[in-house]
């Protein structure tokens, strides 16, 4: 008798795809935003919504920490963490 793959009842648990998380931030006015990692320079109107270049994280708490920690200019206004393919 030889076994039949129709009878196999074990099933392998789907993961989840992995969770990144980056820093939204706001321009209050023309400026140019060097990235902290690699140095690419962009630049910004007043208004525009952007997200951090490189920099990405595990969780919100995280990026929100590194958003508290990380010098940013007064023309800078932060909007909070948001969730990104990873």
């Amino acid at each position: 008798m030889t076994p039949t793959l129709d009878r196999v009842t074990e099933r392998v648990p789907v993961k989840e795809p992995a969770k990144a998380w980056k820093n939204r931030w706001l321009a209050s006015r023309i400026m140019f935003s060097a990235c902290m990692v690699c140095g690419h320079t962009r630049a910004f109107q007043a208004g525009d919504e952007y997200l951090s270049h490189c920099l990405q994280f595990t969780s919100a708490d995280d990026a929100r920490r590194s958003a508290e920690d990380t010098p940013h200019g007064i023309w800078q206004v932060y909007l909070g963490p948001i969730q990104v393919p990873a």
